[in-house]
């Protein structure tokens, strides 16, 4: 079988990939939904075995289990082997951060995401085999939360790490459902 129409198939069974903007673009931040499950991106060229998924997928299903459901919660597990796959997730984490209520159209959107210099930055990082990232979230409509792991090649064979990790980047998704992310971050305002 071609891998990468194997790769295709397995991606889209394990992550739900959608493909439409205005299927993953909430307009305002909403109540948790025990329905909302957290939505998994991998590069091409990880999780051969599916030991990274299956190990990430503990770690969130605890953390999740212990501090409720949030989001919509993206996780985006990156490598260096497919710089075409790699582009097309973060097409795909563009799309994810659509306004429909904006007058802005969807593609111009998508455009100045891409071309944001952090973003620019981190496909570089991802490229070079760099690791970066963390959480980051989204101030205005779409609210969301993305957990961006830009060389997930190096925790796929740990599987402590990769449930730790879960945890952890979920724990601080828990914080800012429960925070005014709008605010300077502050001990006080327990976002720091």
């Amino acid at each position: 079988m071609n891998k990468s129409l194997f790769f295709a198939i397995t991606a889209s069974l394990l992550c739900s990939i959608t493909t439409t903007a205005g299927e993953e673009a909430p307009t305002q931040k909403s109540p948790p939904n025990p329905d909302q499950r957290p939505i998994l991106r991998i590069a091409e060229g990880l999780n051969d075995d599916g030991s990274l998924v299956k190990y990430y997928q503990r770690g969130l299903k605890y953390a999740i289990e212990y501090f409720g459901n949030h989001g919509p919660y993206y996780v985006y597990l990156l490598g260096p082997e497919s710089e075409q796959s790699v582009r097309e997730i973060y097409h795909q984490r563009a799309m994810s951060r659509v306004n429909t209520n904006s007058k802005q159209p969807a593609m111009e959107q998508i455009e100045a995401f891409l071309k944001q210099p952090n973003v620019v930055a981190e496909i570089q990082a991802v490229l070079s085999g760099k690791s970066e990232g963390g959480l980051t979230w989204t101030q205005e409509a779409p609210t969301l939360y993305e957990d961006v792991t830009t060389n997930a090649s190096q925790r796929e064979q740990d599987p402590i790490e990769n449930t730790w990790g879960a945890l952890h980047e979920y724990h601080h998704v828990f914080q800012m459902a429960h925070c005014d992310t709008t605010q300077a971050r502050a001990s006080d305002k327990h976002i720091n």
